[in-house]
């Protein structure tokens, strides 16, 4: 992943309008008593992925960055309902065709919308917090 990456994903999560001051990369602010921000908000942890060489007659290789958001909601209905309006950016509700994202300087292909675990529950603060999990990646060539 790259910064452009990064950046491309978060704008996009902060397109929805309830999202756009409450995203962040990483890890989610406390204030200066340690409180978390006002749920609902979304975390996007960037990772890597994995980089392939498809072509043995060319130097042409594809990433294949991945980010996990969290959707942190104080109920289910909550963190489940930003789950859907943030991918309602990425995955158009009505064709279910990805919404390509814009990269400079790559070719975005093969979009990719996991949502693999259920929503979870964190007991370890005050009060609980309930989050909803999805993965995205795709394959980015360089122009």
């Amino acid at each position: 992943m790259s910064k452009a990456q990064t950046d491309a994903v978060v704008a996009r999560v902060q397109s929805v309008p309830d999202q756009s001051a409450k995203t962040w990369t990483l890890v989610a602010p406390r204030d200066a008593v340690g409180k978390l921000p006002t749920p609902p908000y979304t975390v996007v942890q960037p990772s890597d992925g994995t980089n392939t060489a498809d072509r043995f007659t060319g130097p042409r290789s594809v990433s294949h960055p991945r980010f996990v958001l969290h959707f942190v909601g104080s109920s289910y209905d909550n963190a489940q309902a930003t789950l859907e309006r943030v991918k309602a950016k990425f995955i158009d509700p009505v064709s279910k065709f990805p919404i390509l994202l814009t990269v400079s300087g790559e070719s975005v292909k093969n979009f990719i919308w996991e949502s693999p675990l259920p929503v979870q529950v964190d007991n370890d603060v005050t009060p609980p917090l309930l989050y909803a999990s999805a993965e995205i990646s795709w394959d980015a060539e360089t122009l």
